[in-house]
């Protein structure tokens, strides 16, 4: 994964590329709260979560301030990537294991 970078709307622009990926969002503390994807378009996905934008209240109290990223060759690459924070970090802002968008998925 790439980062840390700020979680502000300038390094978002300049170094996520609009492309399926995945990320971790990360407190000064380098607590990991949120991992995440994005199956067409990881850096709107991650702007989603600047925090004029941000709807989730767990992420809004934890007040993430990093993240990290890697972008992936499509939607099922992404979601193992997703599925791979998430057993890694066992962010305390995701309530569920990642959705798969085909049956056939399974996690690695």
């Amino acid at each position: 994964m790439f980062g840390p970078y700020p979680l502000a709307s300038p390094p978002i622009r300049k170094h996520v590329l609009p492309k399926p990926g995945a990320y971790v969002l990360f407190t000064d503390k380098n607590e990991a709260v949120y991992c995440g994807r994005s199956d067409t378009d990881l850096n709107t996905r991650i702007q989603q979560h600047l925090t004029t934008n941000e709807t989730n209240e767990c992420i809004k109290t934890k007040n993430p301030t990093k993240f990290f990223y890697q972008n992936a060759p499509g939607s099922k690459e992404a979601y193992e990537l997703e599925c791979n924070n998430f057993h890694k970090y066992n962010p305390p802002c995701n309530d569920k294991h990642p959705e798969k968008n085909d049956a056939t998925w399974s996690c690695p």
